[in-house]
């Protein structure tokens, strides 16, 4: 079990981070390869500076809570799922400016605050006792609400 939590760490961490490279779908058979020449088609977001540094700062913070609950689940370390989930969840999203959030369209807003909500279920499950396989499950589920957001949005700069 040990060895597929680290595997699971791991493709994790190589996953988020190609995701602002590449579009991707779930689950595994609809994920389709990317030709570098292909068209972008994701619908553009034009966004300030302040906004584009705002959210993408919240980005890296939920990349760095996926890595943090992945490699705490992999040492049976539930408190410190817990803890790592919690800074990506729904009070993190809470806690942005309102002219950030309202420069965002609403589904872009509905995908991230259903991301954070899944960081709250990934501490409640390990709050509440759940294994690894759980918390492995419930990680996964967030991280379609990224790959989701990634596949659908890109920034472009607000003329």
């Amino acid at each position: 079990m040990r060895l597929n939590v680290a595997a699971l760490a791991a493709t994790t961490v190589c996953c988020l981070a190609g995701i602002a490279f590449a579009q991707m779908a779930t689950p595994a058979e609809q994920i389709r390869p990317v030709s570098p020449v292909a068209a972008d088609d994701r619908q553009a977001v034009p966004v300030t500076p302040a906004t584009r540094i705002f959210v993408l700062a919240e980005m890296r913070t939920m990349l760095a809570a996926a890595q943090g609950v992945a490699e705490a689940a992999g040492k049976h370390d539930f408190k410190a799922v817990a803890a790592a989930a919690r800074t990506s969840g729904l009070k993190a999203f809470e806690g942005m400016p309102k002219q950030i959030m309202m420069e965002l369209p609403e589904d872009f807003r509905g995908l991230g605050r259903q991301s954070h909500m899944s960081f709250d279920a990934i501490a409640q499950a390990a709050d509440s006792g759940s294994d690894a396989t759980v918390v492995s499950a419930k990680l996964g589920e967030a991280l379609q609400f990224c790959v989701a957001c990634h596949e659908a949005y890109r920034f472009t700069p607000k003329k």
